[in-house]
């Protein structure tokens, strides 16, 4: 069984399933502006490709994945550490948020078949901060979608993949809307994106007490 702080447990946003779908977390103009910095990052993105899990059980390790990433840029630094981006996640988690490095990232889903498997986030980043910035133009059914297991956080990650689809809570992030997760303890993942979808994401990892 994971074991999860009392004080996470308690919070307001674990009571919420660990996670909470917003859609006015960052401003329209915020939201261009890293659109704008993440498309002019993709052709300095490097690719993470790990055909298959590891057998780490709970936090971090290695699970299998395909997508290209870059380091944020100037914009994203800006809205990572600012003082109104801090006050509005600790509203949302009902706990003190700080940053767990100097910037985030953004993710891009941008080839038939990329995806992220079921994992739970690294050490550092107890919160997730996950923003769709775009997607498209093509789309099909469930492509592209965040996937979380909040009725299954106490299983281990090897068990959760014999049975991926059990438990599943399937959410599809439009552009402008943002999903802040506890990742440390929410099991979940990124499905494939089709042949011609494009999927364009901004996240940001915030640390929790203990």
């Amino acid at each position: 069984m994971m074991m999860i702080p009392a004080q996470i447990r308690q919070c307001r946003l674990f009571q919420r399933q660990a996670h909470t779908v917003e859609s006015n977390l960052f401003s329209r103009e915020a939201l261009q502006a890293l659109k704008m910095e993440a498309i002019a990052g993709l052709r300095g993105s490097t690719e993470s490709l790990v055909p298959r899990s590891d057998a780490e059980l709970w936090r971090g390790g290695n699970p299998a994945r395909r997508f290209l990433s870059v380091p944020g840029g100037e914009i994203q630094d800006q809205l990572y550490q600012h003082p109104d981006m801090l006050q509005r996640l600790e509203r949302i988690v009902g706990l003190p948020v700080k940053p767990s490095g100097q910037r985030g990232t953004f993710t891009y889903y941008a080839r038939a078949g990329d995806y992220i498997g079921i994992h739970r986030d690294v050490e550092i980043c107890d919160l997730a901060v996950i923003t769709c910035l775009s997607d498209g133009p093509k789309r099909l059914g469930h492509s592209g979608a965040f996937v979380c297991y909040p009725d299954r956080i106490e299983e281990s990650n090897p068990a959760l993949r014999k049975s991926p689809s059990s438990g599943a809570k399937v959410k599809r992030l439009e552009p402008g809307e943002t999903v802040v997760l506890l990742g440390g303890v929410l099991p979940h993942a990124v499905l494939p994106v089709v042949d011609g979808q494009v999927r364009v994401v901004s996240v940001l990892c915030y640390s929790l007490p203990k």
